[in-house]
């Protein structure tokens, strides 16, 4: 369903901004009055949680979309991991997930499991490392915390 965006009526002292779908305005048509009533739409929440090792992106940003709208999420590895599915309201290992028409809260997980060679590369969970620089930031990676290690 596409959306129509109203920016304003011509006519003096009336503004309306507002973003409604096509069946929204279509319901709300009065020709009869020379008018309509606009209403704000439903609004969807959307909450995504990209695992380590890869990002989710979606066609249309951000965490709150309108009731109606097409939007496709897609899952992307970083570089020597691979997409290992999906949680939450989708499942399966297809790197697109697409909702035709957005009617409930979306919930989305992706996990990536690393596959690199590199041994300079770790994954643990629960471990341990000794000489480690703890970083808030590491680029090329998504997450919370980061070590650098003394390979030495």
């Amino acid at each position: 369903m596409p959306i129509i965006e109203i920016d304003s009526l011509a006519h003096e002292g009336v503004e309306v901004f507002s973003t409604l779908t096509e069946a929204q305005l279509r319901n709300k048509v009065e020709p009869e009055k020379g008018v309509f009533i606009a209403e704000s739409p439903k609004v969807i929440k959307v909450a995504l949680d990209a695992g380590i090792g890869g990002t989710i992106a979606q066609n249309i940003a951000g965490t709150e979309i309108p009731e109606g709208s097409n939007v496709t999420f897609t899952a992307t590895p970083l570089d020597g991991w691979e997409f290992a599915g999906w949680s939450g309201d989708a499942s399966g290992l297809d790197k697109e997930y697409v909702v035709a028409s957005l009617a409930k809260d979306v919930n989305l997980g992706a996990a990536f499991k690393f596959v690199g060679k590199d041994s300079l590369k770790y994954e643990a969970e629960n471990g341990v490392f000794n000489k480690t620089v703890l970083e808030s930031t590491h680029e090329g990676f998504s997450g919370k915390g980061y070590a650098n290690l003394d390979n030495e």
